[in-house]
């Protein structure tokens, strides 16, 4: 979207801090600019509070022009508009969500960091962090703008 790839992590912490799956989880794709957008949650009841059904209609929305390519992609992660009308709970920001731009700069494991750091990086695998972004510069957001998650 808007000529990057978006990597979202949500979490309930706090902090601002969030589980990396893997070495390949922050690594760019189709020779794009790679974003994290970061979105800190709590789980609440009220009006002032959505469920992941009207998240995803937002992004909708907000992505119109690429709506098709996000309607894929929700689809190969298991969404179906079936779940509009699923009970997820409902859920208010925390604290506004945010984007970082995944650089050389952005505190993350990759396979090329794995391959610098070792004469075998072949022999590491598994790899998991949590990054802890609350001391980190967020970036000119693309899609996460005043509004977001509201």
């Amino acid at each position: 979207l808007h000529g990057a790839s978006f990597e979202v992590k949500t979490t309930r912490s706090p902090e601002r801090k969030h589980h990396i799956a893997n070495e390949h989880q922050l690594e760019p794709t189709l020779n794009s600019e790679l974003r994290l957008v970061s979105i800190q949650m709590v789980k609440v009841t009220g009006s002032d509070c959505w469920g992941l059904p009207a998240l995803v209609a937002q992004l909708e929305d907000t992505c119109q022009t690429q709506s098709e390519s996000l309607r894929r992609k929700l689809s190969d992660a298991g969404w179906s508009a079936n779940h509009s009308q699923a009970p997820f709970g409902t859920w208010k920001l925390s604290n506004p969500a945010l984007e970082f731009i995944v650089n050389g700069q952005f505190p993350r494991v990759t396979t090329a960091h794995l391959a610098e750091a070792s004469s075998s990086p072949e022999l590491i695998s598994d790899v998991s962090y949590i990054v802890h972004l609350d001391q980190y510069l967020p970036s000119d957001p693309l899609i996460v703008g005043e509004g977001f998650g509201q």
